[in-house]
């Protein structure tokens, strides 16, 4: 019994050192989404004092002498397996084996452009029909009572615009502590007295009195804005319904990773996923939804 005890010892205490680096990957995948929180302009006192006593206690649990005796294991084990290994043999093995290798002619690597994305999704005309000015009202009013949505509508009408019968259409969307769009609409000419999106400016949430012709502050807005720019530039015919949903999607920006490299910031711009693909995630067995995208992730 007591052989079999000191045995499992050993086992015992890996086990433990195991399960003290697991804890502590986790920890730091939740830490690598507060700098989100911090930079954000959306984000209330009691949002910054929890991220940086969440960052506290992730730092506690680093210098803890639980954790600083599972790293110096994991660093011993590193380098009892590189110990007794004669480097100059190995090279000289593998500078043999390359003689030996029979020449091969080089295989000309044919390159394969990135796959562009899919920014919306295939609706047919009869499921999403063009609004016309004179329903966008009653369109506006049915999308703010669905219990369901992200976005509140509503007709954006400047003071100016009240004398001049030809202003210029404007519907002010806003992702309430996230964001406020403003989707300039304009006559189009393929059907009558039907409306059509020309630009979508978004701005952040404490930047809500800018007009819709102004620009955002912030680098992080700019660049969904060029995201639509994007967008509708691609797809010139979009509705105004799939756009609102899009919109809608934004709900997540400061805090959804990106769905290819699963990080919330990216290395090169610390921005969050300011772009949105259509598509399946995983697997490819859920349905399609949006998906978060930094901009250097979004084309396959």
């Amino acid at each position: 019994m007591a052989a079999t005890e000191r045995s499992s010892t050993p086992l015992a205490r890996l086990q433990t050192h195991v399960d003290t680096l697991s804890s502590l990957l986790d920890s730091l995948a939740l830490i690598r989404a507060q700098p989100a929180v911090l930079i954000s302009p959306a984000s209330t006192p009691a949002q910054v004092r929890s991220a940086f006593a969440e960052i506290n206690a992730f730092s506690a649990s680093v210098r803890s002498a639980v954790a600083q005796e599972a790293m110096q294991a994991a660093q011993d084990s590193e380098s009892a397996d590189s110990a007794g290994i004669d480097v100059r043999s190995v090279v000289h093995d593998r500078a043999a084996a390359r003689k030996r290798r029979r020449i091969t002619p080089p295989v000309t690597q044919i390159h394969t452009p990135p796959k562009a994305a899919v920014l919306l999704p295939p609706i047919s005309p009869a499921s999403a029909p063009p609004i016309k000015a004179k329903s966008l009202a009653e369109f506006v009013r049915t999308h703010n009572q669905s219990p369901h949505r992200t976005a509140t509508l509503r007709i954006w009408v400047s003071s100016r615009s009240k004398t001049h019968s030809n202003a210029p259409i404007v519907l002010r969307a806003t992702v309430r502590d996230v964001l406020v769009a403003y989707i300039n609409l304009a006559p189009t000419s393929s059907e009558e007295d039907a409306i059509a999106t020309r630009s979508v400016t978004c701005v952040g949430s404490r930047e809500e009195k800018k007009q819709p012709h102004s620009h955002s502050d912030y680098l992080v807005f700019q660049k969904v804005s060029q995201h639509f720019s994007r967008v509708l530039a691609t797809h010139p015919d979009a509705s105004l319904q799939i756009l609102v949903d899009l919109i809608s999607s934004y709900d997540s920006l400061l805090f959804a990773p990106c769905s290819r490299c699963r990080r919330v910031i990216e290395e090169e711009t610390l921005l969050p996923p300011v772009a949105r693909a259509w598509g399946r995630n995983g697997d490819g067995k859920a349905a399609a939804r949006w998906l978060a995208r930094h901009g250097s992730c979004l084309d396959e």
